[in-house]
């Protein structure tokens, strides 16, 4: 691998109430933020990566409930790593938010038809990420597929 994941688990060490969320950034005060801000949340437990290959190993060691993702980053952008996840029968229904400077319409549409279930702009508020999680976490695989499936016919 060429980056450091910061964190690692596997999925037998969290217990059922908790959420296990991947954070994929390379920018590391990111990465403390988001895992400080969590952290200190009991119902959540974070494991981070620095790029998309690595947050892809990272996917498969730890399984996570979530996955936050930045668009910009070396080896793999976020958005190759939603088209991994989402074209993998295992992962394709893991919520993915984008968390990323990249706001544009252009940039925005391509995470919707990816299946991205939030968008949240840098800079931002944890208290913003932390609503986006809470929906994330509450969109079945039916809805997701049914608002990429609008999405890629033309409707909003």
């Amino acid at each position: 691998m060429s980056g450091q994941i910061v964190a690692r688990a596997t999925a037998m060490d969290t217990p059922p109430d908790v959420k296990r969320v991947l954070v994929i950034d390379d920018d590391p005060t990111i990465l403390e933020l988001i895992r400080h801000a969590l952290g200190r949340i009991d119902r959540y437990e974070v494991v981070t990566a620095v790029n998309g290959a690595d947050g892809l190993q990272s996917y498969f060691d730890a399984h996570p409930d979530c996955v936050i993702v930045d668009i910009g980053m070396p080896v793999m952008d976020g958005f190759q790593f939603v088209r991994a996840i989402r074209g993998h029968s295992v992962s394709a229904n893991t919520p993915i938010i984008v968390l990323s400077a990249l706001t544009d319409d252009a940039h925005q549409a391509t995470g919707a038809l990816s299946g991205v279930d939030e968008y949240v702009a840098k800079p931002f508020k944890v208290s913003v990420l932390c609503a986006a999680l809470e929906r994330a976490l509450q969109v079945t695989p039916e809805e997701r597929e049914r608002r990429i499936q609008d999405l890629a016919e033309g409707g909003r």
